[in-house]
């Protein structure tokens, strides 16, 4: 397997795009098949780093759709990133890199840029401080969505990265909340919703992901949440999605 070094996007061509998102904005709309203009602009827009990692390629082959594309970018991501430090895979700088180059032309794909140039501040940099660039980056937000779901206990380790990409709402609020840097928990909550999800069917709305995300923080207001056991999460998280449903169906 080919090895290459990962890389920064230089301070300052990061600074200059993002300081001027509509011209670049346009730019990239201009230039969807090559990203040869960012070389031409900034000759040299990122740095090499000593750390190595397997290559890797980020492309449709298949027409796969939204969902399927972003369940198999989480596998690569996930598959080939890893086992990077936290302070690499929580930079702006190292997943511009991502956006910009390895996978410039498949991130159009999976996130376009609008013309108010809204799509490439909020989403191909971390304009809203670093929670919120991880879980809304074009593909920082893929990798970390199967960080918090893979499991090898499961006869398909990607079995809820998948039930989550099929369905973003199913994590998003959850990845809102500080908790989101306890991964076993997160994936607890996942594993109950899915599991609760095949019960009840189209019962399990959008409000029952955002009141489970919500019961868990005031849980953690009053007690460790991080040491109850999976059975008691369960039972308490159950009751709750018990509580909605029969709260929207009048029962």
């Amino acid at each position: 397997m080919k090895k290459i070094n990962i890389k920064f996007m230089h301070d300052e061509t990061l600074a200059i795009i993002k300081n001027n998102p509509q011209r670049y904005s346009e730019i990239i709309n201009a230039n969807l098949e090559s990203n040869e203009w960012i070389i031409q602009e900034f000759k040299t827009p990122y740095v090499d780093k000593k750390i190595t990692i397997n290559d890797f390629e980020l492309t449709n082959k298949d027409k796969l759709n939204k969902s399927e594309l972003s369940e198999k970018v989480s596998e690569i991501l996930y598959d080939t990133l890893h086992e990077l430090p936290a302070y690499i895979l929580s930079d702006e700088r190292f997943w511009a890199w991502i956006n910009f180059d390895k996978g410039y032309q498949l991130s159009h794909t999976l996130m376009p840029i609008n013309e108010k140039s809204t799509t490439l501040v909020g989403h191909y940099f971390f304009t809203g401080g670093t929670r919120r660039g991880l879980f809304f980056g074009v593909y920082s937000r893929l990798f970390y969505r199967a960080l918090l779901t893979r499991n090898d206990h499961l006869g398909d380790p990607y079995e809820l990265t998948k039930y989550v990409n099929e369905k973003p709402s199913r994590i998003r609020n959850l990845t809102w909340r500080t908790y989101s840097n306890n991964i076993e928990l997160v994936k607890t909550i996942i594993e109950i919703q899915y599991k609760y999800e095949l019960k009840y069917g189209d019962k399990i709305t959008n409000k029952v992901y955002e009141e489970v995300a919500k019961y868990i923080s005031q849980l953690g207001s009053t007690t460790y949440v991080d040491i109850l056991s999976k059975e008691d999460l369960e039972k308490l998280i159950t009751s709750k999605i018990d509580f909605i449903i029969n709260q929207e169906n009048n029962i």
